[in-house]
């Protein structure tokens, strides 16, 4: 069986400075960060927070990050010999400087409005969990599905959607039925016991890396949540690695339904193989699967179900939903489900017959839209932010951020009209321009950004 990561070597300080060096580039403005960076260097929280600032924009571009990156190469070094020595644990209780190594803080999911729970863990054991990740990256790209989205890069929301829809226009007869399910608690109910028996079967070359791995859930199960039953289940939500570990722990689901679930039919004396779903895409623990036979697909659906409990320990919720996807009746109504997945809303219209290279083929008109109460959000940040600049009000960064992150759900799917009549693009360019300004550590001018949104605009 071919396995991964053999050729690493986890103990190269180049590499491990690389992956600590890029995690903390953005996150020198957290507490936390500059907490752990003055007590590792013995200076005050003042002097790092100021040091690291000013040099973030220098005016000599060789001085830029002088002190963060002496400070990683030290960090990197000794991260180094803790794990040649096998002292990783000691090391995190160490250097976790009146942290909690794990504190866990409940939330609520903003988009979905379910309560989950983040593990915030001390900064230096996210720090092993981030060169971790970066070690295990080879394994990863090559265990997740082709359409299991969420933490592989280039494979996001963006690519989710484009292919539903040519799915959804391409296919129309293999995406006649769907079904959409949820596994319940993915993060907190994965077995360690399952997930360390797929890494050490994959990575069994890389004793380094296995260490590391089987000591962050060793670390989890001394820490556990206190809300939990059982502290040998479950991975961190929010660290660097949990999302590519989950993703990489549910490819088994992804690969049994997109290669095992099949039914032989004999005619004539020849068996063929009919497969009994057409298509399946996975976002973290959401699963939305399409074919073209109700009964098969029902069946598929159980058969899923039945894998994830007995093979990997985790639950599929029982309300899981069959529909018939949206269409265009003979009356000329829309008539069937539209699919809420990824935060986008997935459409179907009339089917008609092309002509390819004199081969007849059915395509359907499809489109995509914002989900309604996003698409409200987005709105009026929009409208607000509008206000702020004609009216000279300074915006803050965090303001600006918040409305920029709403931008790729405009260009995304089909609001060319909206986008044209509320001048989307002109009033993100100067959200961007804010947010530029503010980085370099130049000052707010209200008149600026006014005169920018009456020549754009107004």
């Amino acid at each position: 069986m071919k396995t991964y990561c053999k050729n690493l070597d986890l103990t190269d300080q180049s590499f491990i400075f690389e992956a600590i060096l890029a995690y903390l580039h953005d996150k020198i403005r957290k507490r936390s960060t500059v907490r752990f960076i003055s007590g590792y260097t013995g200076y005050s929280e003042s002097y790092v927070r100021n040091t690291l600032l000013a040099e973030r924009a220098p005016e000599d571009n060789s001085a830029k990050d002088k002190f963060l990156i002496s400070t990683c190469m030290r960090l990197a070094k000794e991260m180094s010999d803790h794990i040649s020595l096998r002292t990783v644990r000691e090391h995190i209780i160490q250097r976790s400087y009146g942290e909690k190594i794990i504190r866990y803080l409940e939330i609520t999911d903003t988009g979905s409005k379910k309560r989950r729970d983040l593990g915030l863990e001390a900064t230096i054991f996210r720090l092993y969990e981030a060169v971790a990740n970066e070690a295990a990256m080879p394994l990863f790209r090559a265990k997740v599905g082709e359409f299991q989205i969420g933490s592989i890069k280039g494979k996001g929301q963006a690519y989710g959607r484009k292919a539903i829809l040519r799915w959804m226009s391409r296919d129309p007869e293999g995406t006649k039925y769907g079904i959409q399910a949820d596994v319940s608690k993915c993060y907190p109910s994965i077995p360690h016991e399952n997930l360390k028996a797929m890494y050490h079967r994959d990575l069994k070359k890389s004793q380094d890396l296995l260490y590391l791995l089987d000591t962050f859930l060793l670390l989890y199960e001394e820490y556990p949540n206190p809300k939990a039953t059982d502290p040998h289940r479950g991975i961190l939500i929010g660290s660097p690695v949990s999302k590519d570990l989950c993703n990489y722990f549910v490819s088994r689901l992804y690969h049994y339904a997109s290669e095992k679930l099949y039914v032989e039919k004999k005619r004539r004396g020849v068996v063929r193989r009919e497969r009994m779903l057409s298509h399946i895409i996975i976002y973290a623990d959401d699963i939305l699967i399409f074919g073209q036979n109700k009964r098969l697909l029902h069946n598929a659906m159980k058969m899923v179900s039945a894998f994830a409990r007995d093979c990997l320990g985790l639950t599929v919720k029982p309300s899981w939903v069959k529909f018939r996807t949206q269409y265009c009746g003979r009356s000329g109504r829309l008539t069937g489900c539209v699919i809420d997945f990824i935060g986008l809303q997935f459409h179907g219209g009339e089917v008609t017959e092309k002509f390819y290279y004199g081969r007849r083929t059915k395509h359907r008109r499809a489109w995509v839209t914002i989900r309604g109460r996003t698409f409200i959000k987005a709105k009026r940040k929009l409208f607000r932010f509008t206000r702020m600049v004609k009216r000279s009000i300074t915006v803050t960064q965090k303001f600006a951020k918040s409305l920029v992150s709403y931008y790729g759900c405009f260009t995304n799917t089909d609001a060319a009209a909206f986008r044209r009549k509320n001048k989307v693009d002109q009033i993100m360019r100067i959200a961007r321009r804010i947010i530029s300004d503010y980085v370099k550590g130049k000052p707010y001018h209200t008149t600026k950004y006014y005169d920018m949104w009456r020549s754009r605009i107004a």
